[in-house]
């Protein structure tokens, strides 16, 4: 088959297939056949059958209005013309509404925005203290260390001073270790109590205790509490 023809074809079924698409999609709205657009004259009117009742009493109350019903006949797109079911007022309504809440979310977001902002801006403030105090912290850490340091070197010079003091000590109580008692004695009157009693202690107890009976009587009871309490300590 040439090629027009096969176009000519599928023309005419895609034309039949909408005609009859359009058809039933009109008679499913109620739209009288005859009363369809453009395949109304395919269908004849119905003849209108006139009955009279002329015995029959006129009926007092009126009929309720019938919902207005759009001609299909006017035209193709009146087909897909559906009324609204909702009246103006109740659209003017709706509208107001949907006005309303959008203003009031619109409200909420701003609220929102705002309390985030604060809290961020609380955040920021607490970093700063944060780093605030860690900077002070490591700053009294370097402090408490140099203060170690310090005191360690301080008690380093104590001890050092400390022992240089009892060597010299040492050395000088050599010199009473020999030597005849009385003379001795004697020259042990030189030094206060307190620092005789420093010599003595460097002595071995029976060589302390000869020097201290050297003395003289009047000054022996000074000398021997001095190295009493020395030895007390």
């Amino acid at each position: 088959m040439k090629k027009p023809a096969q176009i000519a074809l599928i023309a005419c079924g895609a034309l039949g297939a909408f005609a009859v698409a359009f058809t039933g999609f009109s008679l499913m709205l109620g739209i009288a056949p005859h009363e369809i657009a453009l395949m109304g004259a395919l269908f004849p009117a119905p003849e209108v059958e006139e009955v009279a009742h002329a015995t029959e009493p006129e009926v007092a109350a009126e009929k309720p209005p019938r919902p207005r019903v759009h001609n299909a006949g006017l035209g193709v797109l009146d087909v897909f013309r559906i009324d609204s079911p909702y009246s103006t007022a109740e659209l003017d309504r709706l509208a107001k509404d949907v006005r309303r809440k959008m203003v009031e979310l619109d409200k909420r977001l701003a609220e929102a925005d705002a309390r985030e902002e604060q809290l961020d801006q609380r955040a920021q403030f607490l970093d700063d203290q944060y780093a605030t105090l860690q900077e002070l912290r490591t700053g009294l850490e370097s402090w408490e260390t140099e203060l170690d340091q310090r005191q360690a070197e301080v008690e380093r010079d104590e001890a050092a001073r400390d022992a240089r003091e009892d060597e010299s000590w040492t050395r000088l109580s050599r010199l009473f270790e020999k030597g005849d008692p009385a003379d001795q004695a004697g020259r042990l009157q030189g030094y206060p109590p307190e620092d005789a009693a420093r010599i003595l202690s460097k002595l071995k107890p029976t060589r302390a205790q000869e020097l201290l009976e050297g003395l003289p009587q009047k000054e022996w009871q000074a000398y021997a509490e001095a190295y009493r309490l020395l030895e007390t300590e």
